[in-house]
């Protein structure tokens, strides 16, 4: 069972997952229905955890004190003395729930150490503990309703190919339903893959080839980036042995056939060995132009202060994936500053990648794709955000509006709009003669993942401790990723030149930026500090309107390769 459950209205969004962060933080387990897993039934899930939570929070506001939905958790909450309600803004709170004590967290903004916070915690461990005692013992034996959410878990991850997943439903139900399913899922994931069979790509065209290229020297805190091995050439075998019958040789051109189907060649040579093979059940990409009433639902809209609703991500079908090209790191970046309160930049060589998350990584969503291969001209990018030191000078020089920023000018800036990030890069322009600019969103990918193609930078689990949450930290507090950039993950959400287009079916392959779609709303990337999991993933995006100044966004700049 959760220790928390968080009861909210939608339009508080933000705040809710700002409030699971730290909880989280806290040691908490927290369920709120951002947790909802693709299958999942609401009514069903949501009860059984509201039910079951240590302590039920409920966040006052005054569009949750108009939502039946609120007062009825609320309501439950209350019957089981596990009700800790807090106001997040000024509001009449419903007449019965008003001589409850109340945590006060209408000014607060993240700081874990900020007196009502703590107090706040002291009411969530005072609930928790009262209702441990009445806690009966499990029965062994499921119920109708673990024998539910337990078909709603295992459909919602019986195809996919995450360890993690099977892992999680063998440690909830060890005698469950489809335990052994899920035994000879992790079996098979586990088993050491066949080597992939040849395919004809093109070179990429990043000098030094990869067999020329050096081994980059390790980094203390922070793994190297992840090279695949190259596929070594299929070598022809000559008759030498027995004559092999006529049968044996079907059975062994179908399993060709299967395994390059299985493993991604291209479909047309799958198709050639064997016709009648039926296709797996992959995501297809679209060959034309998709309408902007693409089935692909758009990323969710940031706002300020609140992020609007996420949408669900619609499946996408696209013929079988391509298989990743070679990686190829540059060679260990040089780093550059026009002037004395100018960004620091690293310079990065060019190079072809797959830009967008696979079907099967956890919590992709379907405007993260499909995955297509991008071939980066050389640039240069921000080795860390803008800073707050950086933004005042050029306010200073009257060519940005004066934020008033204090405290620690090493913090990023943040409470930047599109517009503004734009003034800032023409300032820099100005200045120094070189043309700056926003990244464009294939050239943040390419720079975020560093040589990689996992789910963050660093690996595809999300390790604490890599990137700045719960509060924004000044910049290159956490470690460089293996091209050397700092807080591609975290800290501040970084605005991108892109207009928003929800699909990368038709987006460009050369590393420019996407002029067409939803102008008014810009691509954001990098996940900011108050951001779960989920979200800082390096292939995670989102829209923003280009006018609003959200205290998360903050940007870093680019320019031409030199």
């Amino acid at each position: 069972m959760p220790d928390v459950f968080i009861s909210y209205n939608r339009e508080d969004r933000e705040t809710a997952r700002l409030i699971s962060t730290a909880l989280e933080a806290e040691g908490f387990s927290v369920w709120w229905d951002a947790a909802l897993r693709a299958g999942e039934t609401y009514d069903e899930v949501t009860e059984q955890n509201l039910r079951q939570a240590g302590a039920v929070v409920v966040l006052w506001s005054k569009r949750s004190a108009n939502s039946k939905w609120v007062r009825a958790e609320a309501t439950v909450g209350e019957r089981s003395s596990t009700l800790v309600p807090a106001l997040i803004e000024d509001c009449e709170r419903p007449i019965r729930f008003e001589l409850v004590q109340t945590a006060d967290l209408r000014h607060w903004r993240g700081d874990r150490a900020d007196p009502n916070w703590r107090a706040f915690m002291q009411d969530i461990r005072t609930a928790i503990s009262k209702k441990a005692p009445r806690q009966a013992t499990p029965s062994p034996t499921l119920t109708s309703t673990d024998v539910s959410i337990e078909q709603t878990f295992w459909n919602s991850i019986k195809d996919g190919q995450s360890r993690s997943d099977f892992e999680a439903y063998l440690a909830r139900y060890p005698a469950g339903h489809f335990a052994a399913l899920a035994k000879n899922r992790l079996a098979a994931l586990n088993r050491p893959a066949a080597p992939p069979p040849p395919a004809a790509r093109p070179v990429v065209p990043a000098p030094p080839a990869p067999a020329q290229q050096p081994a980059q020297p390790p980094r203390a805190a922070a793994p190297p980036p992840r090279t695949p091995a190259q596929a070594p050439a299929m070598k022809k075998k000559t008759g030498g042995g027995l004559l092999i019958g006529a049968g044996l040789a079907l059975l062994a051109i179908a399993g060709v056939a299967v395994f390059l189907m299985t493993r991604g060649a291209p479909p047309d040579l799958a198709t050639k060995l064997a016709a009648t093979e039926p296709a797996p059940a992959v995501e297809a990409e679209p060959a034309s132009a998709a309408p902007e009433s693409s089935p692909a639902t758009d990323a969710p809209a940031e706002a300020e202060p609140l992020l609007d609703d996420a949408t669900t991500a619609a499946a996408e079908t696209t013929p079988a994936e391509p298989a990743p090209p070679p990686e190829t790191p540059p060679a260990p970046s040089r780093t550059l500053r026009d002037c004395d309160l100018c960004p620091e930049m690293t310079r990065i060589t060019g190079g072809t990648y797959l830009r967008g998350s696979p079907g099967d990584e956890p919590n992709r969503n379907a405007y993260e794709g499909p995955q297509r291969e991008v071939t980066v001209p050389a640039f240069l990018i921000g080795t860390y955000e803008v800073t707050r030191e950086e933004w005042n000078a050029c306010a200073a020089d009257g060519a940005c509006p004066d934020k008033g920023y204090s405290a620690d000018g090493r913090l990023p800036a943040l409470g930047v709009s599109f517009r503004e990030g734009e003034q800032f890069a023409a300032w820099l322009s100005k200045k120094t003669g070189r043309k700056y600019r926003l990244p464009t969103e294939a050239e943040w990918e390419y720079a975020a993942r560093g040589g990689t193609q996992s789910a963050y930078w660093w690996g595809d689990r999300y390790e604490a401790g890599r990137a700045a949450t719960g509060a924004p930290s000044p910049v290159g507090s956490y470690a460089a990723n293996g091209y050397g950039l700092h807080d591609v993950t975290g800290n501040a959400r970084e605005w991108v030149a892109d207009c928003y287009v929800n699909t990368y079916a038709n987006a460009p392959d050369d590393g420019s930026a996407m002029a067409q779609g939803d102008c008014g709303k810009r691509v954001v990337r990098g996940g900011a500090w108050s951001n779960p999991p989920a979200d800082l993933r390096v292939a995670n995006r989102s829209r923003i309107d280009a006018g609003v100044r959200a205290q998360y966004m903050g940007m870093r700049v680019a320019a031409d390769g030199d």
